[in-house]
Order: structure tokens, then sequence, then C-alpha cells
């Protein structure tokens, strides 16, 4: 879901997400759906089209998974930098759980 999330940022065709994705229809409808019933993805018309973007709230659904991510992560996955953890510090920048940037947040 994050992967989708991600790519919608900007707004999406359902298309570009399901051959992006590789994802069949049948599956994209079901995570379509269950992101929208969840408000993390809205429908947007663009440019007389209408596309897929990431909500405030499903920036902040990312972010809360890179953060697992970044909890889960061995020494070995730090060295490699692997997976979408690169994309953390893209999506700080836009929501956390405070509403305020990640660097003013202080650790329990």
């Amino acid at each position: 879901m994050a992967e989708i999330l991600e790519m919608a940022r900007q707004g999406i065709l359902k298309t570009n997400i399901m051959y992006n994705v590789g994802l069949n229809s049948d599956m994209l409808n079901r995570y379509v759906g269950l992101m929208m019933n969840t408000k993390l993805l809205e429908k947007v018309l663009l440019n007389k089209r209408v596309v897929y973007k990431t909500t405030h709230k499903g920036i902040e659904f990312m972010y809360h998974c890179c953060e697992i991510e970044r909890l889960l992560e061995t020494e070995n996955d730090v060295t490699k930098a692997n997976g979408r953890t690169d994309i953390l510090p893209s999506i700080m920048q836009f929501a956390t759980p405070s509403g305020t940037h990640a660097e003013s947040r202080k650790e329990p």
C-alpha cells in the first residue's frame, strides 16, 4: 500500500498504478477501495481525467510504514540501504504524527 501511496502523491491514473506495481485489476480495485474507504487515497479531477492522489492521512501512513521498516532493520539492511527506506526523508518533510517536522520531535 505504501508503494501505491508514494506513486499517487502528485496524482496518478489507475492504470499507471496497476502497471507500475504489477497488480491485476481485481487486486488493484481492492487496494484502491480500501485506501479510499480509509481516506488514505482520494479521487481528483486533473486535466479532465480522474486520478488518484494521496491524502494527508496517506502521507502520515507512509511515514509510519517507513518508521516501522526502520525499526525492523538489521545492521545488514542499513548498510545496503534497501527498499523504501530512502523515501523516509521526503515523507518526513510533509507530515509527522504531531504535524511538526520530524527533526523537532523528541523520542521517548
